[in-house]
């Protein structure tokens, strides 16, 4: 048991080691999204949730983190700038891998795209503990963070400014996690153009 005791605490370990270095990537990413000029294209959301996956597959079998998704059948593409969205997406899925790291067991992050009348919406929910509501309550701001002095606090802040600045939304709620709604056709997007594929 000893033994058995030691190893999880090993590999607790390195997760947690993983998922800091992993934040200070993403907020590197963040801050250069924040100055790139936006490139407007039409996305299949399901590919671009896949892409992301893609990304981090390594990391979750190494911290045996269980994937769940449901996505609808034919999603309808959306017009959004493909590079700030993955790394939205990407700092929502960081997020809950963080929020897993101390978890012995039971690790799940589940993530669902679903149409909307007028858009899409993305969530990614983790079995994790819930924030305080005192840290609920300041969550998109910049540099807010329950993880250490080590993580920067700047990925749930970047994917709520991206997702207003498309003209969607971010929010949180216990049941469903995080959800990203963004509209079909960015606000970016000058009048009368049509999206570059």
């Amino acid at each position: 048991d000893d033994q058995v005791g030691a190893e999880s605490r090993r590999m607790l370990g390195e997760i947690n080691h993983g998922a800091k270095k992993c934040g200070a990537l993403i907020a590197g990413l963040a801050e250069i999204a924040r100055k790139a000029k936006p490139a407007i294209a039409a996305v299949d959301p399901g590919d671009i949730v896949q892409r992301v996956l893609q990304l981090r597959a390594y990391e979750m079998r190494l911290a045996r983190i269980r994937l769940e998704t449901r996505f609808e059948q034919a999603l309808t593409p959306i017009v959004a700038d493909k590079a700030k969205l993955q790394i939205a997406l990407l700092c929502l899925i960081m997020n809950a891998q963080e929020a897993l790291a101390e978890c012995p067991q039971d690790r799940v992050i589940r993530i669902s795209v679903r149409p909307e009348r007028d858009g899409i919406a993305f969530e990614v929910w983790d079995s994790g503990p819930p924030p305080p509501p005192e840290v609920a309550a300041h969550m998109f701001e910049p540099f807010v963070t329950t993880k250490g002095t080590e993580h920067f606090g700047l990925g749930l802040s970047f994917a709520r400014e991206f997702a207003e600045l498309h003209g969607g939304s971010l929010s949180y709620a216990p049941d469903t996690g995080f959800t990203l709604r963004l509209p079909a056709k960015s606000p970016l997007l000058p009048q009368g153009d049509g999206p570059s594929v």
